[in-house]
């Protein structure tokens, strides 16, 4: 009786055992069929059992091994299977996937204490060299660094004072990629109103060393030198500048919205009329008028005009070719008088001397072009809608970017990648101007410029016109 009482336990106790092991074998098999996203493929019960069960239970080492080989290989097989179905089409649907939090590093210390000269991604992130970077700290500290702190007050806030290198590098990285101010606080781990306040003591600090970076040539060597590089182009002697003028997007809110800020392309903006030499540099800016006004009218309200009419400024030797004294000058496209000192195509139905000389001068004239596009792609705040902006703070913003140009380009050689395409200005009329009666003297200086410079390379000219 005991004899059989035990055989009847033992059974008993080998049957439960069987049982956990198929639950085992089904449960990892299911699991992973379930991660997978395809547990209608898993494989059924009765087959995982019938592969447990070639195995006799025992109570050995080796049985016991050998069932949890079986197992795992049961296992593999179902967890394979399921790796060849993700990567079939799934009929469409996406497989589950599982996403980490990245860890949080502080970046700006890496970029701070370890980027070395000649490390790209820092020119990647802030538009400038590491070394222009060092300049600019330097150039600022006085302007940005902290005063004295009182030794008691300093621990305290030892993790708060900012210093001169993270509030250039808050500033530039605002202006290079027109981020809100509330992006680049959470970038810097301070407040949006610590990051407008450092912005605009940048801004401000720029300002006052405008002068020494975008400013006409005083010297004769200089100007000289400009006048070179534009004469190496299409031929054009004493040619000191070309001159053009570009909007600045602004989303207004509602309770500001003025007629005056809006502009032909059905935008509000702010205008920026800019003179730039043949290597793209800035030597005169003007910004802060509405953009309803024409070109013609902000060059009028601009100081440059003002110089020119007063003979302060082109007033240089004049350069003799053919029996005519041409005086130093800018060039323009049509939306610009006619002026002694200001050359713009010929306008209405042109000959091909005119057509020739029209396409050589807007060949000439395409740096102004070049330079503006290379200030929005560098400093992307100006190529965004700028959303309620401070109308004070704007075009000293505007200001501060074009000397970061001048002294970008002071640091790194530029090939001008102008287009050699047809741009026929003949057609463009004086958008919005006033009736100007043509300066006799301008109309002579134009006609005798132009029998100089189609008499340079006049045969490749005019093939590149025609094709």
């Amino acid at each position: 009786m005991r004899q059989a009482l035990k055989g009847l336990v033992a059974g008993a106790a080998q049957a439960v055992e069987v049982s956990l092991q198929a639950w085992s074998v089904l449960q990892d098999s299911t699991t992973s069929e379930y991660m997978t996203g395809s547990l209608e493929n898993a494989p059924p019960y009765s087959t995982i059992l019938k592969e447990v069960n070639q195995y006799p239970l025992e109570d050995t080492e080796e049985d016991t091994t050998m069932d949890i080989a079986a197992v795992n290989s049961v296992s593999e097989q179902c967890i394979l299977t399921s790796s060849e179905l993700n990567m079939s089409d799934w009929d469409g649907k996406v497989p589950a996937e599982c996403f980490v939090k990245p860890q949080s590093v502080d970046w700006w210390n890496h970029y701070n204490f370890h980027v070395s000269i000649d490390d790209p991604r820092f020119q990647t992130i802030f538009s400038l060299p590491i070394q222009l970077f060092d300049e600019l700290c330097h150039l600022l500290y006085d302007d940005l660094c902290q005063g004295a702190i009182p030794i008691s007050f300093a621990m305290s806030i030892k993790n708060r004072v900012l210093s001169v290198e993270k509030q250039v590098a808050m500033a530039i990285l605002r202006l290079s990629s027109g981020m809100t101010m509330l992006t680049v606080s959470e970038l810097f781990d301070c407040g949006k109103s610590t990051v407008v306040k450092v912005v605009k003591k940048f801004i401000f600090s720029m300002q006052k060393r405008a002068s020494k970076f975008i400013q006409w040539p005083t010297d004769a060597a200089s100007l000289e030198h400009i006048k070179e590089g534009f004469r190496l182009k299409q031929g054009f002697p004493n040619c000191c500048g070309a001159i053009d003028a570009t909007h600045v997007k602004l989303e207004l809110p509602y309770n500001e919205s003025s007629i005056d800020w809006y502009n032909r392309e059905h935008n509000y903006s702010m205008l920026v009329q800019a003179i730039v030499d043949s290597n793209l540099r800035f030597l005169d800016i003007c910004t802060g008028w509405p953009g309803s006004l024409n070109d013609a009218g902000l060059l009028k309200n601009s100081s440059f005009y003002r110089l020119c009419e007063e003979g302060a400024r082109l007033n240089g030797p004049p350069v003799p070719f053919g029996g005519f004294d041409m005086r130093e000058y800018i060039i323009g496209d049509n939306a610009y008088p006619l002026l002694p000192w200001l050359i713009v195509p010929f306008s209405g139905e042109v000959t091909d001397e005119q057509r020739l000389f029209n396409f050589k001068l807007s060949y000439t004239r395409n740096v102004v072009e070049c330079a503006f596009a290379k200030l929005r792609n560098t400093w992307r705040l100006l190529q965004t809608k700028i959303k309620k902006p401070n109308m004070e703070m704007l075009p000293r913003t505007i200001l501060a970017c074009c000397i970061l140009h001048n002294m970008l380009l002071s640091i790194e050689t530029y090939e001008n990648e102008i287009v050699n395409e047809i741009i026929d200005e003949s057609d463009t009329s004086l958008q919005g101007m006033d009736t100007v009666e043509i300066d006799p003297d301008a109309m002579t200086a134009r006609m005798a410029l132009m029998e100089y410079v189609n008499s340079i390379d006049s045969t490749n000219g005019r093939l590149m016109l025609e094709g």
